[in-house]
């Protein structure tokens, strides 16, 4: 059921998120989603190989409370956060981190981490440092 949990996370990340800081994927239809996952769930080969190396590098992957970790295909960690929070990579750490600029805003961090509200049009941004939102 983990193992469902991880690719039914990751692929929807990947297909609904707004923004994400890796290579472009393809776009793929509903139904082929749910083959994807029904051969993958279904491969004891797959579950197998994937159980090993999260047992192996699981103290490796941390992004605290706020989202899971994964291993992209490089073996470099990636955070899936839950919503109003982004993956932050600082000082050789990822962790999710706190990132809402309201309905009107898309929120990021920059370079230096700090955070960024990219405000709809006809929005500001307004606060100081984290208190940062769109109105």
């Amino acid at each position: 059921m983990e193992f469902l949990t991880f690719i039914l996370i990751f692929c929807s990340s990947i297909l609904f998120r707004k923004e994400i800081n890796a290579a472009p994927v393809n776009k793929i239809s509903s139904e082929e989603l749910k083959v994807l996952v029904y051969e993958i769930s279904n491969s004891s080969k797959l579950q197998e190989l994937y159980s090993k190396e999260i047992m192996m590098r699981k103290e490796e992957c941390n992004c605290g409370d706020k989202g899971q970790c994964f291993f992209d295909e490089n073996g470099e960690t990636l955070c899936i956060c839950y919503d109003g929070f982004l993956d932050l990579w600082t000082d050789g750490e990822r962790i999710c981190k706190e990132c809402n600029c309201g309905e009107k805003g898309r929120c990021k961090f920059d370079e230096q981490g700090e955070k960024v509200c990219m405000c709809d049009a006809g929005y500001v941004d307004l606060g100081v440092g984290y208190e940062k939102t769109c109105k």
